[in-house]
């Protein structure tokens, strides 16, 4: 799957950003993405990753205090990158294709549709609230795998 990814990456890369997506190559990598799905172990949170990720991210933000508001990513240095993007995304609990859990205080009917995005209740985003945790968009998984998002479903994650 990665030497897949891989592949689909650079060809992803090599086209103008303007471009449409290839919808035969994106497809072939959902088909490969569903057949996986059920094979995968449960994510592990970064927050159990062993290491000290905040003082890192510290640092950092004294380095270049614009962060703290926002701005400035353009100006950091390239070594930063890839730490930062993490810090911003995937710390932040918000997953693209991400496998959701069942949401126990919610009922809405997900048979046949796949999470497209999961948004983490976010005080940068402003999505926080007192009674959401989240949010989530979920798409029919056969027009998902033909690159169509066109149609689907607004989750309000609920905390109460």
């Amino acid at each position: 799957m990665i030497g897949a990814l891989e592949v689909w990456r650079g060809f992803a890369l090599s086209r103008p950003q303007d471009e449409a997506v290839d919808r035969d190559s994106f497809e072939a990598m959902m088909r490969l993405r569903l057949e996986l799905h059920d094979e995968m172990l449960p994510h592990m949170s970064k927050h159990m990753l062993a290491g000290r990720a905040e003082a890192v991210w510290d640092a950092i933000q004294r380095q270049h205090p614009r962060l703290r508001h926002g701005e400035g990513y353009g100006e950091l240095p390239v070594c930063y990158r890839p730490f930062v993007d993490m810090r911003e995304t995937g710390w932040r609990r918000h997953r693209l294709f991400g496998i959701e859990p069942e949401f126990a205080n919610n009922w809405e009917d997900l048979r046949g549709q796949d999470c497209v995005i999961s948004i983490f209740a976010d005080d940068l985003l402003e999505t926080t609230s007192e009674h959401e945790y989240g949010l989530s968009i979920w798409c029919p998984r056969d027009r998902m795998a033909k690159g169509l998002f066109d149609e689907g479903q607004l989750v309000r994650h609920c905390a109460v």
